[in-house]
């Protein structure tokens, strides 16, 4: 079966996604140097650098799993659908937690993509593209 265009659009989704995340994590890794620049305080940059480690670590299992779920793995869009669920609660905490800042932008964006991404990967064409792929052998 050839893979719907609702499974290619979510996996191009997902990309736009991974690239706004590096670019969160470049600026969440720029402001952590600010703020050290300022004589604040080495513990602020600590967390500001760590969570743009984290952000760029998470993004790089996110497009290995990406490309799985392109490649027809149903275990890969299960994944997909929970992280995209998580990323939407994600967002609207970002959206209206105490300290937004730059963060709106980016979660506004975010919980756009994985609203986009979930019902994709839920069309009626998705599903039936997942239930028919062939099992890959085991050694």
């Amino acid at each position: 079966m050839n893979r719907p265009t609702s499974v290619t659009a979510a996996f191009w989704f997902l990309l736009i996604g991974v690239i706004i995340d590096l670019i969160f994590a470049a600026l969440t890794a720029l402001v952590g140097f600010v703020v050290v620049g300022d004589g604040d305080s080495a513990p602020m940059f600590a967390a500001q650098i760590t969570a743009a480690i984290v952000t760029i670590v998470l993004s790089v299992i996110l497009l290995l799993v990406a490309f799985a779920m392109r490649n027809g793995r149903n275990w890969a869009r299960i994944v997909v659908i929970i992280l995209s669920v998580l990323g939407v609660f994600s967002g609207i905490l970002s959206v209206f937690g105490a300290d937004a800042g730059f963060n709106i932008p980016f979660a506004i964006i975010g919980i756009a993509i994985n609203i986009l991404v979930i019902v994709l990967l839920l069309t009626k064409s998705a599903r039936a593209y997942f239930a028919n792929q062939v099992p890959v052998p085991t050694i």
